[in-house]
């Protein structure tokens, strides 16, 4: 046996460990990063879909053939007013009412926090309850809410988020088109 040898194979195992012990890291490191701007994505698009699926929801129920008119009177970038009816249950009686669907937006600390706000009114425009108010919360540096006509067919409801993260920029859009029903 060579004297030194030993210490030249433990040099070696050294190096060999100390390369294997990088390789994880930076496999670790890169999949972190990958995972978190996955999650990133992932969590706003749960949450503007919930939005998105909560407006076309209404819409899409609360928009019945109403006496030969089309149902929606006013629509602007964020509220959608329209004629629908309520059936009460213990009579034959179809009322026809006005519901008012408003989304606000509001930045909020690392976000956007919008607020979809339902309101019942009779058709003197009186209003027929409280107005019922439902929060979301998405993490976004900019986001675009809007409503859009289609030719008297259908909503649109349309959304765009933008959010930096590790600094790259990405986009998110949804567009859901809610046909409303004309007699």
């Amino acid at each position: 046996m060579k004297r030194g040898s030993f210490l030249l194979e433990i040099l070696v195992a050294f190096a060999l460990a100390s390369l294997i012990i990088l390789i994880i890291l930076v496999s670790t490191t890169t999949i972190n990063k990958v995972s978190s701007v996955l999650y990133k994505k992932y969590d706003i698009s749960l949450k503007s879909k919930i939005l998105l699926n909560r407006i076309s929801k209404e819409l899409a129920k609360n928009t019945p053939p109403v006496f030969g008119k089309n149902p929606i009177i006013n629509l602007t970038n964020n509220t959608v007013e329209f004629y629908t009816v309520r059936i009460n249950p213990n009579s034959d009686n179809i009322t026809p009412i006005i519901i008012t669907l408003m989304v606000n937006s509001t930045p909020s600390g690392k976000g956007i926090l919008y607020i979809l706000t339902k309101q019942e009114k009779d058709i003197a425009g009186n209003p027929l309850n409280t107005a019922d108010q439902q929060m979301f919360f998405i993490e976004s540096e900019i986001s675009k809410f809007e409503f859009a006509n289609l030719e008297n067919v259908a909503v649109r409801i349309y959304l765009k988020n933008r959010f930096i993260l590790r600094n790259q920029k990405y986009e998110i859009y949804y567009k859901v088109d809610v046909p409303i029903n004309i007699e």
